[in-house]
């Protein structure tokens, strides 16, 4: 799970991580991140293609804010090897 808005309507950039299908969720480490020029967000969309190139695109930096209007590739390594 990547971002999210938090308590005070504000976006939160703390990636979270689950390794059993979304049961339990915890903090990412060091090795997850994202670029610095990335905007914290809420209610951004993600797509994954057929080359598990992930997208993400849209979001809010607040509950009042207009939609971002970026989008992101990346990838998740070990979906790739």
């Amino acid at each position: 799970m990547l971002s999210g808005i938090n308590e005070a309507g504000k976006a939160s950039s703390d990636i979270y991580l689950s390794r059993d299908g979304g049961v339990n969720w915890s903090l990412s480490d060091t090795l997850v991140v994202m670029p610095q020029e990335f905007k914290a967000r809420g209610f951004s969309s993600i797509y994954v293609d057929k080359d598990n190139y992930m997208y993400l695109f849209g979001g809010k930096e607040t509950n009042s804010s207009n939609v971002l209007n970026q989008i992101w590739r990346g990838r998740i390594n070990r979906l790739g090897f």
